[in-house]
């Protein structure tokens, strides 16, 4: 059995009147690539989750304020659902608008609005990484002189 492998990337979004939407699974949450491709080809993402490995340990929130920042990385709303751990409707600034309890039954009923369109780190990909912390790295050395 394969546990944690991407799949070939052949049913990447899902088309839906004008909805084009990303599929992401918990995991993919981590690689950067599938996440810039997602971003790219759709106007809402999708990420879904099995928390129940998680349990009732701090891991679904830690999950949630990933995708907060993938949200904002990638100038999309994103609707969070999982089984056990928190479900959640997210908008392109990385709020919360709506989410459920952990280990509850529950469901939400949203309007998103879909977005198009590139952030900095969408134009940039892995080099806003790199120019963000040699900024940085120059605002710090400027701080200690």
């Amino acid at each position: 059995m394969k546990d944690f492998e991407p799949g070939d990337g052949g049913n990447s979004v899902f088309t839906i009147k004008e909805a084009k939407i990303a599929p992401i699974i918990c995991f993919e949450l981590l690689d950067d690539s599938i996440l810039h491709h997602a971003a790219k080809n759709s106007n809402l993402l999708a990420v879904q989750t099995n928390s129940a490995t998680f349990g009732m340990s701090a891991e679904s929130a830690q999950q949630l304020a990933m995708t907060r920042v993938r949200a904002i990385e990638h100038g999309r709303n994103i609707i969070s659902v999982s089984t056990t751990g928190y479900s959640a409707v997210i908008d392109r600034n990385g709020k919360v608008f709506q989410q459920t309890s952990m280990g509850t039954a529950e469901s939400i009923r949203a309007k998103v609005e879909l977005l198009d369109g590139q952030t900095p780190r969408d134009k940039l990909g892995s080099w806003a990484m790199f120019i963000t912390i040699g900024i940085l790295i120059l605002i710090a050395r400027r701080a200690y002189r």
